[in-house]
Order: C-alpha cells, then sequence, then structure tokens
C-alpha cells in the first residue's frame, strides 16, 4: 500500500490576528507528484516559482482569482482529504493565563494538534496508520505543537519550508516540500471566509472545489479549551465541532 504524507500550514497567529487556522491535506506520495507536477506549471504562467496567498494582495482581482480558481481544482484532482480547524482567540480567554503556560494552551499548537486528531482518526477508519505530519517551519508556537503532540502518543511533527531557502548561520540550502503550498492555499481560505462570517453572520463556504474534497473543517469551541488542560487523558479527544457554517465559497 502507498505510504500517505499530511501536509499543513496555519494563517494568522495569537497577537495581531482574531484567529488561527491550520489546514492542508493527505495523499500517496503518486499523488502529491502528479499534484506537483500540474500545480509548477500552473504558477509559471503567471511567472511564479512558489505559491504564498499573502503575496497576491496588490494583484488584479480577475487575476488571482484565476490562479486560485486552478490551483483549488488542480488540488481537488490529486489529493485525498482535507482537514482544517479555527481557533478564536478571544474564546481562549476562558482558560487561565497559568492553564495556558502548563498545558502549551496557544492557538497554533492546539490547530496542530487537533489536525493530527483528524488524521488519525481519517487512518483508523480504514486500518491504517497515521501518516507523516509535515508543518510550515517559521509558524509561531512550533514548541507548544511539538508538546501537545509528543506528550499524547502522537509522532513528532516534521517542520520544512514550503520554498527554497538558505539557513542563514549554516549557509545550507533547504529544499522546499512544495505540498505546503496547498497547506497555505487552504489555511488562508479557511481564514478568509470564517473572517467573512464573523463580520457579516453569512453562511460562507470554502473555495468549491476545496469544498469537494472529502474531510471536514470546523473549530474549536470555547467549552474545549477548558478540557484540555486535563492534560489530553484521551489521546484522540475531539475538540473541534463541525456541525458550523464555515465550509464554502472563496474570497475571490
Amino acid at each position: 500500500m502507498s505510504a500517505f504524507t499530511a501536509y499543513f500550514d496555519a494563517s494568522g497567529d495569537d497577537h495581531s490576528q482574531p484567529h488561527v487556522t491550520v489546514g492542508g491535506f493527505v495523499a500517496t506520495a503518486g499523488q502529491w507528484i502528479a499534484w506537483e507536477e500540474a500545480w509548477l506549471e500552473r504558477l509559471k504562467l503567471d511567472g511564479l516559482t512558489y505559491f504564498h496567498r499573502a503575496e497576491l494582495y496588490d494583484w488584479k482581482e480577475a487575476r488571482r482569482a484565476r490562479l486560485i480558481d486552478d490551483l483549488c481544482r488542480i488540488t481537488r484532482e490529486n489529493v485525498g482529504h482535507k482537514f482544517g480547524v479555527v481557533a478564536v482567540n478571544e474564546e481562549m480567554k476562558t482558560v487561565s493565563d497559568e492553564d495556558r503556560r502548563q498545558f502549551h494552551l496557544q492557538a497554533y499548537g492546539i490547530c496542530g494538534r487537533t489536525v493530527a486528531t483528524e488524521v488519525k482518526r481519517w487512518a483508523d477508519s480504514w486500518g491504517g496508520t497515521i501518516p507523516e505530519l509535515v508543518f510550515e517551519d517559521g509558524d509561531l508556537g512550533k514548541g507548544h505543537l511539538i508538546w501537545l503532540l509528543e506528550s499524547t502518543g502522537y509522532p513528532s511533527p516534521i517542520f520544512k519550508t514550503k520554498k527554497r531557502q538558505i539557513h542563514r548561520k549554516s549557509g545550507i540550502v533547504l529544499e522546499p516540500a512544495i505540498p505546503l503550498q496547498a497547506g497555505d492555499l487552504v489555511a488562508h481560505n479557511l481564514f478568509s471566509v470564517v473572517r467573512e462570517s464573523y463580520a457579516t453572520g453569512k453562511e460562507i463556504r470554502l473555495h468549491p472545489d476545496l469544498d469537494k474534497i472529502p474531510g471536514d473543517v470546523g473549530r474549536i469551541e470555547p467549552e474545549r479549551f477548558r478540557l484540555l488542560k486535563q492534560g489530553f487523558e484521551q489521546k484522540d479527544f475531539l475538540i473541534m465541532t463541525t456541525d458550523v457554517k464555515i465550509n464554502a465559497r472563496g474570497e475571490d
């Protein structure tokens, strides 16, 4: 059986933004290879060597929408399952500062731990083992995520970059994990539609092609933060709810 790998990226932070999202996909090595070939070919049409949604704000809307539409379609045609979760920073204040420090209850870490649980549940549903969990390196809260996973029996997360970089101290070239760019795509889309939902109260959805990919997205309810301080006694405890109206249309 082909090995699976799950790739995740984040959008937002717990200091300057109202919420944090972590999203990504799981696929076999063969599926990721096919996805990467189509993805990079499409980026070339716009003169890009990598995708970072936040860098497209100065594009004309029509051009940006065409690119996003094409990348979402390419992703739908190649990946196997999606995962996404939202943590609202204001709601984390239901937990005391002391408990947040003691139990590493930080938005990015909790979101990452939640998608890891969802990946394990997905693998358990068909008798598989949990895939490698690859996260974008550099997001705030990396240490919290490592602790939350390792302390509850999950494999250690792997951190990679989504574009080619040179390490500032060692000079070593860091080759990218291109599928992290798909995580960027869904994490940013989820962040945007949740922000719109809070602003307008309307039911909104992820981009239609992302919405068609099997898998749920959801938010961590406030009472779940309080439960987390019990130390994750049940390592597969589900801490997000999926019966919320955030599965929908894209921001473009």
